[in-house]
């Protein structure tokens, strides 16, 4: 404590002065700790923020593949069950009224892939609850 003093200053108790600093380090050591904790939030929220983003997208592609295999289907469907009809309930040209084969297979792989998106959201809800 070799500092000048004015002789009109009062000269702090060298008690006061060595708690004061102490104190000053304890508030250093906080806010760095507060500091470090800013980061990881940070680091945290952008981490979310790019996993929402990746989800959102995923879930387009799903919405457009849904939307593209319920098409299909509609139009394989509506082929099989009434266009062209004469009119008195007879299908014309030759067209009958179950099911192609071909419609079929895409309502089977319909069926299929609704199973493996089941399986794989029941698999993600699983990881989500567990840890």
């Amino acid at each position: 404590s070799a500092q000048p003093h004015s002789p009109l200053s009062p000269q702090p108790s060298e008690g006061a002065g060595q708690e004061q600093e102490q104190r000053v380090q304890e508030l250093q050591g906080c806010l760095g700790r507060l500091q470090e904790v800013n980061r990881e939030l940070a680091a945290a929220l952008q981490e979310c923020k790019s996993d929402a983003e990746r989800l959102s997208m995923v879930l387009g592609q799903h919405e457009s593949r849904s939307t593209a295999l319920r098409m299909a289907l509609r139009c394989r469907w509506g082929q099989g069950h009434g266009g062209g009809g004469t009119g008195d309930g007879t299908p014309g040209c030759g067209v009958t009224l179950s099911p192609s084969p071909c419609s079929e297979r895409c309502g089977g792989a319909y069926a299929a892939l609704l199973e493996l998106m089941r399986a794989k959201v029941g698999r993600e809800q699983d990881g989500a609850c567990g840890g």
